[in-house]
């Protein structure tokens, strides 16, 4: 199951391979992530819509049941979202809205990257987030400044005096 609504997690067991067929994930790797209550209410809502509106196609809902999907140009109806889908409603939203950036639905994970950290998570924590083996990889994410903080200056002055203060 995907979604565990009462304990507030999503699972994340599924990817779709180049043919958008349903397979495992990267190195069948199963990902929990915890969710507000919030979240988790405004997602039973829809799950509630979702099954209302899959049943008048006579389609019943179970624990394999995607959390979003769509109907397709062939008008085959709950099929796995897809990237193409996701960047034609992203191209649509742009051409309503030319002031927005251009983006894609992978630029939200660069965007988590780096609001995650400019908001104090730590590359580990983001990392994990993100699903990522090596941290190196979660760095080329995160878009900052090489920033140096004070703190090894600091340390160092404070040896210094040290020093100056035991003579």
């Amino acid at each position: 199951m995907d979604l565990d609504l009462v304990h507030h997690f999503i699972n994340v067991i599924h990817s779709l391979d180049r043919d958008e067929n349903l397979q495992s994930t990267k190195e069948n790797k199963k990902t929990r992530f915890q969710i507000t209550p919030e979240l988790a209410q405004k997602l039973q809502i829809w799950k509630d819509y979702q099954n209302r509106e899959l049943d008048q196609f006579d389609i019943e809902q179970n624990d394999d049941q995607l959390v979003f999907t769509f109907t397709n140009s062939k008008g085959e109806i709950n099929q796995p979202v897809i990237p193409e889908y996701l960047n034609n409603r992203l191209n649509t939203i742009k051409k309503h809205h030319p002031e927005l950036a251009k983006t894609h639905p992978h630029a939200l994970r660069h965007t988590f990257a780096t609001l995650a950290k400019e908001g104090g998570a730590t590359m580990e924590d983001i990392s994990k987030a993100l699903t990522h083996s090596d941290e190196k990889t979660t760095r080329l994410y995160v878009d900052e400044p090489n920033v140096v903080d004070l703190s090894a200056q600091k340390k160092f002055a404070i040896r210094l005096d040290q020093e100056r203060n035991a003579n």
